[in-house]
């Protein structure tokens, strides 16, 4: 099978946030109660090096976004995207807590500079050549990735060990950056700001400011189940390790097609719409541990959180473009800023809930309220524009 040129660049696109999204950030939600279990450490401190990463993820997309790329931007892409690798596969070969935090600094600063330019990359290119609308299967590559992780993991850890784990996750995560490395490349388009359909004309109408506190929103609350929900899941009355870390497969399976899914919904119902529906959808999910601490809960809860949260960044990033056509990798960082601060911000208070309380329960209602806010951002920050507007 030949494969068409937009076909690669969209191979590349989806392998890259596969990599550094749902491999080197995310397989850590799965492979942590492994090292818990065999090394003793606490919630509190997993809560801390989660946030490590956060904020390495929040320096790298203030880098990516602000830097001023003047050349061929697939190149330093490749470079940043062979040290993130690294920074997986060495995380096995010590025990020594110091490196584990440069370790999952570094690997959080790669993965936003190479988030913020894959995206700009990849969306300038589907633009250009007027397809856009397949932004969702570029998306689909974090999804993929947790779900790879979530069903490797649980083999790797009971053969092979904590440290067999990050070995075996940085080798795929290597083998699959060999496509990156032959298909990725950067091209210089002519920013055209396109004649919009009226729809598309309405959701320019967003207020930036607020899009990008509801997103900040989303970062804070849909990181405490991204980093504890194996560890929640594990905790209900009548599921095994085994099941527990299966729960984030299907974080995974759910949340691969949901771009595609919310892009189409989008495209027919509006992207503002799609984004408070989505949110109410998460909030629900996010909840569902609470609402029903049982196998039930918790699978149909992972379901529902796996199927919105890259869906509400696909449409949040979808929407920057249509507001900011001329500046995507400006904008894109900006979100990514914000979004990352939320990631910093969520880990630390819900290991300190978790700690207090002593259950999960405290840190899943923060969440749900965090979530909350989001939804009312969305409504105030087009009510308020439309209002404005003459």
């Amino acid at each position: 099978m030949i494969l068409q040129e937009h076909q690669k660049r969209l191979i590349a696109g989806l392998l890259t946030l596969l990599i550094v999204m749902g491999l080197s950030r995310f397989a850590y939600t799965a492979i942590y109660p492994v090292m818990q279990s065999e090394l003793g450490f606490t919630d509190q401190f997993a809560g801390f090096l989660a946030s490590v990463n956060y904020a390495g993820y929040l320096l790298g997309s203030m880098f990516a976004g602000y830097y001023a790329w003047s050349g061929d931007r697939s190149i330093a892409l490749k470079k940043i995207l062979l040290i993130n690798v690294l920074s997986i596969i060495l995380m096995g070969a010590t025990g020594f807590i110091w490196v584990w935090y440069v370790l999952r600094f570094l690997a959080g600063f790669t993965g936003g500079a190479a988030f913020v330019l894959i995206s700009s990359i990849t969306m300038d290119y589907l633009a250009a050549k007027d397809k856009g609308h397949l932004a969702g299967f570029f998306y689909m590559g974090v999804g993929t990735g947790i779900f790879l992780g979530g069903i490797s993991v649980p083999f790797l850890s009971k053969s092979f060990g904590w440290q067999g784990t990050w070995y075996g996750v940085g080798l795929l995560a290597f083998l699959l950056s060999l496509a990156v490395f032959k298909w990725v490349e950067d091209e210089k388009f002519e920013i055209k700001i396109p004649d919009l359909p009226l729809s598309e004309r309405n959701q320019r109408q967003i207020s930036l400011p607020w899009l990008v506190v509801s997103y900040t929103s989303e970062g804070i609350g849909y990181i405490i189940s991204a980093t504890f929900l194996v560890a929640i899941v594990g905790n209900l009355p009548g599921l095994t390790d085994l099941s527990a870390s299966f729960s984030w497969a299907f974080v995974g399976l759910a949340g691969a097609p949901s771009c595609i899914l919310w892009m189409m919904l989008a495209g027919r119902f509006g992207r503002i719409r799609m984004l408070r529906l989505a949110f109410i959808i998460q909030i629900v999910g996010v909840a569902m541990p609470v609402i029903m601490p049982n196998n039930i809960g918790a699978f149909v809860g992972a379901l529902l959180f796996g199927g919105t949260f890259m869906g509400i960044t696909t449409l949040t990033i979808s929407t920057a473009k249509i507001l900011f056509p001329e500046n995507s990798s400006r904008i894109i960082g900006q979100l990514t800023l914000f979004y990352a601060l939320g990631q910093i911000i969520g880990p630390i208070i819900a290991g300190y809930l978790i700690t207090s309380t002593g259950n999960y329960n405290s840190s899943l209602i923060f969440a749900c309220i965090v979530l909350m806010v989001g939804v009312i951002s969305l409504t105030i920050g087009t009510r308020r524009t439309k209002a404005s507007t003459p």
